[in-house]
């Protein structure tokens, strides 16, 4: 039996390394027979195409952000091409130039120019022609052409350096599903968010309903309609009105929050006021529709405008026709209310409050319904939910759709532009006295009246709650993902006004409305403010009253933890009137005693009795629960001298 020596060559090795190596000689071949595995089932796909754990089926996945490289495999993958990478043959661009000045107003007329010029490859993808008794390849070959084509007007769009252009899906998965609900609806919902619809509106998307069939109709189903006041919902009926849009008002929280109350504790109404703003007519309010329907008028709505768009009589719970017309009696087919829109708007969340269970999966992150649905409410009527899409626009940017919760928050690796925007649309008193925080003032030699920056409100904000990272500085991500996530849920209430000519919405500085918010802590510095100025006159008549060493010590404001006025107060007075009743109680039951015994007792200025010690906490301060020896301890556990004893 020998040993096995272990020197620098063979350091860490068992003697068994023959084995070891036959091992993975087998799991290397086996990957290899895997691979090949995949490779004949996918055999036109790259590599970044093939996703783990899916072995087939498309993915359903939304993408919405490309770099150069997947963009480039994406188009290749439609376009049914391959590359193949070449080593050291290289071309190396360069671009020299220098940044020139541009007048902002010759910059505004051509961007509009250009977006003149490309207007028409700025829409929704269409889906070809197709018939029922086309095969399934070819019909999936031209939805590749046409998405392919697509896609190519877009990047010739995004390569004008006059322009911007949003970030849209380019997942065709995706889109298959919105084509098949808008191909099966009668009416069309396109839910948006009330306090921007303009934003989340996308017209081309209508006339693209109304290319299937002139017979479909189209309706805003303005959700979180009470975040506004009724003077901004007349605003907005006014000027959907003069475009001839139909609308509704809905809110999805406030019907479900109203379910779930009891009937003895109604919910608070959350619209805000509005003194800023004119009181509207109450005959104006009526006439244009502002108010915000219930559960059972909404639904009483959509299924009386789905009949309509469908053609088909008025008809009982049972399906039949009520006026005893032809075919009474016999069940006809569902009207169909297809709900489409951006990610994240609360398609599902209306779909769960209309049916008052839970039948849609909801989550505030975007991109979690993957397929559309349908559900049936009754013989007459059928829902169809649809997975959220994020369709091209102009003149807007990524922090835009950031602010609107399209975008993932928890994805974002830059902070600062769209809290840049929440600074500059949010007033500063709000941001304050909402998370009652202090921003820093401009300079002398800036606008006093300039919003807070980006940098010094996640700052502060980080600063307030106590948010750092290595060496003590702010954690600007975590501030600001609470930041954008309390405007996408309502805490900062931010809402656009409509502009008087919507052609030009774009060109101009867009408005905003925010309700005024009250500090919640004013009464809160009040009562400090009497607090702090009662505790100092208390201080100052127990100073007079010539205490002993240990009752003054007793009294400090350093040694009870007074930093500065308003901290603790309460908790400060309480410790003083237990001090002074402690001192007291401790002479008068010394003078008992002495008496008692029939000894003498020493003068009132003589008398310095201390109050008793304990075991475990010698030495420590008053205030943290010691003993009462008051005296200041170090940090390894000697008592400090006594300069810093006073």
């Amino acid at each position: 039996m020998g040993y096995h020596k272990i020197n620098k060559k063979n350091k860490g090795q068992s003697g068994n390394a023959p084995m070891q190596r036959l091992v993975q000689g087998a799991h290397s071949r086996r990957h290899q027979a895997h691979v090949a595995a995949q490779d004949a089932l996918q055999p036109n796909k790259h590599t970044t195409d093939v996703q783990a754990g899916q072995e087939s089926g498309p993915s359903m996945a939304s993408i919405v952000h490309n770099n150069d490289l997947d963009e480039m495999l994406a188009l290749a993958d439609l376009a049914g091409r391959d590359y193949s990478a070449e080593r050291e043959n290289l071309t190396v661009i360069a671009i020299e130039g220098r940044k020139v000045a541009v007048d902002p107003t010759q910059k505004a007329v051509e961007a509009a120019e250009a977006r003149e010029m490309h207007t028409e490859s700025v829409r929704c993808p269409r889906r070809p022609p197709w018939t029922t008794t086309m095969a399934a390849d070819e019909l999936d070959y031209r939805e590749r052409e046409s998405f392919l084509a697509w896609r190519r007007k877009l990047a010739e769009v995004e390569e004008d350096p006059r322009l911007m252009v949003t970030p849209f899906e380019k997942n065709l998965e995706v889109w298959r599903q919105l084509w098949r609900v808008l191909e099966r609806s009668d009416l069309v919902v396109q839910v948006v968010d009330a306090r921007d619809p303009e934003l989340y509106r996308c017209q081309d998307l209508e006339d693209y309903v109304q290319e299937l069939d002139p017979n479909k109709q189209c309706v805003l189903l303005l959700n979180k309609a009470d975040l506004l006041p009724e003077a901004l919902r007349l605003r907005w009926a006014k000027h959907f009105a003069a475009l001839g849009v139909q609308y509704i008002w809905w809110s999805a929280k406030a019907a479900e929050d109203l379910a779930a109350a009891d009937d003895d504790d109604p919910p608070e109404d959350p619209t805000p006021p509005a003194p800023d703003l004119e009181t509207p007519d109450p005959q104006e309010l009526e006439s244009f529709q502002c108010k915000v329907l219930s559960r059972e008028e909404l639904m009483a709505k959509l299924e009386w405008l789905a009949a309509q768009a469908a053609g088909l009589p008025p008809q009982n719970e049972r399906g039949e026709d009520v006026d005893g017309a032809e075919g009474a009696g016999v069940p006809v087919r569902r009207a169909v209310a297809g709900f489409v829109g951006y990610p994240n708007v609360g398609k599902s969340s209306t779909l769960n409050a209309l049916v008052g269970v839970h039948k849609a999966s909801v989550a505030a992150t975007p991109g979690k319904t993957k397929h559309f649905q349908t559900i049936n409410i009754s013989p007459s009527f059928m829902l169809c939910d649809s997975p959220g899409l994020v369709f091209p626009q102009f003149s807007q940017s990524k922090a835009d759709m950031v602010l609107a919760g399209v975008l993932p928050i928890d994805r974002l690796t830059d902070m600062r532009d769209p809290v840049d925007l929440i600074a500059r649309r949010v007033p500063r008193t709000n941001l304050e006295n909402v998370y009652g925080i202090f921003l820093p003032r401009p300079a002398d030699h800036e606008d006093p009246h300039r919003p807070p920056s980006a940098a010094e409100l996640l700052r502060a904000f980080a600063a307030a709650r106590g948010y750092v990272v290595q060496m003590g500085r702010p954690d600007e991500m975590r501030a600001g993902r609470i930041l954008l996530k309390d405007i996408r849920d309502g805490k900062l209430n931010c809402c656009r006004l409509p502009s008087a000519q919507p052609s030009a919405a774009e060109a101009k500085m867009i408005d905003f409305w925010t309700p005024q918010v009250a500090p919640k802590r004013a009464k809160e510095r009040a009562n400090t403010h009497s607090e702090a100025t009662t505790l100092g006159q208390e201080l100052t008549q127990l100073g007079s009253l010539g205490l002993g060493g240990a009752q003054q010590d007793a009294i400090n404001p350093r040694r009870l933890g007074v930093k500065t006025a308003g901290q603790d107060l309460l908790g400060i007075g309480a410790q003083l009137s237990s001090q002074t009743q402690m001192s007291s109680d401790l002479s008068s039951s010394y003078i008992s005693k002495q008496e008692s015994k029939g000894k003498e007792v020493r003068a009132s200025h003589k008398f310095q009795h201390k109050i008793a010690r304990s075991k475990g906490n010698r030495g420590q301060e008053a205030a943290a629960g010691g003993d009462g020896g008051m005296l200041l301890m170090g940090k390894r556990g000697g008592i400090r001298p006594a300069s810093m004893q006073a």
